[in-house]
């Protein structure tokens, strides 16, 4: 039976609703340049979103209606992130068409008068790659229970917040592109907006002539500007920060926001808490929740009385550091909410009391928050009261439970039950559905209640000097004990919510026949044979079977560097195999191989091998023979005055690409770099020392030999490979004119 829903008695019950821009609550204004602290692995893809498109997209959870979205209020929404400086447009004309990639913005509700801005970005998320980024580090609240204070000792906490952090950040006119708003609208509307600026001015840009130097060799619209400034042109307005709804903004805020404590000294390696690692035993444990901050400090309980005392306390001096950081770098936060050295506070969703009183006792506890485990024993003990339950209830009833028993993990034990209830599928299948509530399942729910608020660890106890190991059979149980060292006892104690190697158990259907002492390994497969449904194990249903995952982006078979044509690409993805784009200012601005990130970022790909091969291609301008007036010469093929512009630019490609070979060498990944033959490039010292290195091979070719209609040579300098297959000798029968260089 499925109960009528009325959630309109209060509106946190309803928490969603339609764009509404006059209850939006923004304050960020898309300044903080958070790309300058983001990893290498995450800078291209925060600047560039290219790096992410996949060829086919994968639709995890459907797609939004944005057919419904009214042109008044999207107008609204654009005139509010004008103001704050967060509009950009872009030309209709060099943006995919239709609905498919567009962005829908809603409303969340935050109070009675404010709500958050919310971006639903499925469609665009589904044609973007997935990134296994810093999120998966995130420290939870139950690992504080690790912690292991010393005797006669307590904690003093402090935390500070960004507001509005994720719309402080700036993001690249390029990542603008991937938050595009349905629908499109006439540039004309916008006449007097700031963004409106912006792309007139772009539009000028477009429209005088090329500098190769910054835009390439024109294979591709330069940057994607369009020189049409019509009052009828269709534009998009995008976001020009990152929206709360972008599959890889929690990456990207962590990720800038732990590069920039880093960098200033704040948060330090050894004592930052994180999910996927030991706590190491230490005065000072940090962590960093994408815009918290917070530092738990070990202190005297003597000091745990009184005001703060910066020079005894780690924590505070961290705290106060950040915050001049946060000031000189415009990253606003809400002093209000800060917590200052206090010995009790929430962290991350852990209450931790280490007031005099409670340590005195010798316990400095960490639980669920006391308001949080409260409501939960007064719903428990009235859901026990009820005959039947909901399927919505019920979910939200246990895992509440379970939340609040990881902080005192024995506690657990009381729920088995109660797992059973509500039958195992999907939310929208059991939403409002009532279920009958027996009564072994009620007294699991009362006993539940009743150990709830006293369900905390006591992390100044100390951890015992016994270890113990338990086993079992389908048979027997049975454990075992030993002596060891407080430092091994500890080692174990801390490592204790860290899971072994995953291994596959037997399916027990064959446990069951192999315990069957006529049963052999040939009955088994062929009794799946004859009846696989009746053998099939759960994780061979197919109805549980999960869909296709989003693939992993930025890993590449082939990835081409200042290959403007981009002819190697084509014929490789061609071929099958997965290309990454094409590296070359002629595609978009943040591709040029000039610009330290873009080099630092082809080296993370390279040794960490998220590429398999990698054919370079720098420009010969000036190393060319041809070249007049000449700048260099084979006996100064570093130039006459290294501090001309064309010779440092020249220098610098030539050398980058040359470093990104060495890289491929010991990446063990293959590497190309071509040149022509005759190019000057061939006499840098940096070439022939990297001649001299094994694995290094030196050719040349004749394009005539392979169809061109130049006779045109070209050297190769490669790594990890034959290149014997690819040497041809000229022809001389090619109908077409020789270059210059013959």
């Amino acid at each position: 039976m499925r109960l009528p829903k009325n959630n309109s008695w209060d509106p946190r019950l309803k928490p969603y609703g339609a764009l509404d821009a006059e209850r939006l609550k923004i304050t960020g204004t898309g300044a903080w340049e958070a790309e300058k602290y983001l990893s290498d692995e995450l800078w291209m893809p925060y600047v560039e979103p290219q790096v992410l498109e996949l060829e086919t997209p994968v639709f995890e959870r459907g797609i939004p209606n944005l057919e419904a979205e009214k042109s008044s209020a999207v107008f609204g929404l654009f005139q509010k992130w004008d103001e704050n400086n967060l509009l950009e447009l872009h030309s209709a004309k060099v943006v995919p068409a239709g609905c498919e990639g567009k962005v829908k913005i809603f409303n969340a509700y935050k109070s009675a008068t404010q709500d958050r801005q919310i971006g639903d970005r499925r469609w665009r998320n589904a044609f973007e790659g997935r990134i296994r980024g810093p999120s998966k580090s995130l420290p939870s609240g139950a690992q504080i229970c690790r912690l292991i204070l010393r005797k006669d000792h307590g904690v003093r906490i402090c935390v500070t917040d960004r507001s509005d952090f994720y719309h402080q950040m700036a993001c690249s006119f390029e990542r603008s592109r991937s938050n595009l708003v349905w629908p499109p609208m006439d540039l004309g509307q916008f006449k007097g907006f700031a963004a409106y600026d912006r792309f007139v001015q772009r539009a000028a840009t477009a429209s005088r002539k090329v500098d190769r130097t910054v835009f390439g060799d024109e294979f591709a619209e330069p940057f994607f500007f369009d020189k049409d400034t019509s009052d009828s042109c269709q534009v998009f307005g995008s976001f020009r920060s990152v929206l709360q709804g972008d599959q890889l903004g929690v990456e990207f805020g962590i990720s800038a926001h732990v590069g920039l404590l880093m960098a200033e000294g704040v948060l330090h390696e050894e004592h930052m808490l994180r999910a996927d690692r030991l706590p190491k035993p230490s005065g000072l444990f940090q962590g960093l929740v994408i815009d918290d901050f917070f530092n738990i400090a070990e202190v005297p309980s003597s000091s745990l009385r009184g005001p703060p005392r910066s020079q005894d306390n780690k924590g505070l001096k961290a705290f106060a550091q950040a915050k001049r950081i946060y000031e000189s770098e415009g990253l606003k936060g809400s002093d209000p909410k800060d917590i200052v050295d206090q010995p009790r506070a929430t962290v991350v969703g852990a209450h931790v009391d280490s007031s005099p009183s409670m340590t005195k006792q010798g316990h400095v506890g960490v639980a669920a928050p006391p308001e949080k485990r409260l409501a939960l024993t007064w719903i428990a003990l009235q859901s026990a009261k009820l005959a039947y339950t909901t399927g919505d209830l019920h979910a939200s009833l246990v895992g509440g439970l379970v939340s609040a028993f990881c902080f005192r993990r024995p506690a657990m034990a009381v729920l088995d039950k109660v797992f059973g209830t509500v039958p195992n599928e999907t939310s929208s299948a059991t939403e409002n559905v009532l279920f009958a509530l027996p009564r072994k399942h009620a007294n699991e729910l009362a006993l539940a209640s009743a150990i709830l608020p006293v369900a905390a660890s006591n992390i100044l106890a100390q951890v015992s000097s016994t270890v113990y190991a338990s086993d079992a059979s389908n048979e027997k149980g049975a454990f075992c004990c030993c002596k060891v060292s407080p430092r091994v006892s500890e080692a174990l104690w801390l490592s204790g919510d860290f899971k072994g190697a995953r291994s596959f158990l037997e399916p027990w259907p064959r446990s069951f026949l192999r315990a069957a002492e006529s049963a052999e390994e040939e009955d088994w497969e062929g009794w799946r044979e004859e009846a696989p449904d009746a053998w099939r194990t759960e994780d061979e249903d197919p109805a549980t079977a999960l869909g296709p995952e989003r693939p992993l982006a930025c890993f590449y078979d082939f990835i081409e560097v200042c290959g403007g044509s981009g002819v190697l690409s084509d014929e490789m993805a061609r071929r099958g195999f997965v290309v990454g784009p094409i590296i070359d200012i002629t595609y978009s601005r943040q591709f040029d191989l000039i610009s330290h990130r873009v080099f630092s970022w082809l080296l993370f790909m390279i040794q960490n091998r998220r590429v398999r091969s990698i054919a370079i291609e720098p420009p010969c301008t000036t190393f060319s023979p041809a070249a007049h007036p000449a700048v260099r010469s084979y006996v100064q093929p570093r130039g006459f005055c290294q501090e001309n512009p064309k010779v440092w630019v020249g220098n610098r490609l030539a050398f980058r690409g040359l470093a990104l070979l060495w890289a491929a060498l010991y990446a063990e990944v293959l590497g190309l770099l071509e040149t022509p033959r005759r190019s000057k490039m061939a006499w840098l010292e940096e070439w022939l020392y990297l001649l001299s290195l094994p694995g290094i091979r030196e050719v040349s070719t004749a394009s005539c030999a392979f169809g061109s209609i130049h006779q045109k040579e070209f050297r190769f300098l490669t790594c990890n490979m034959n290149p014997e297959e690819i040497v041809r000798k000229c022809s001389r029968d090619s109908s077409g004119p020789p270059t210059c260089e013959d």
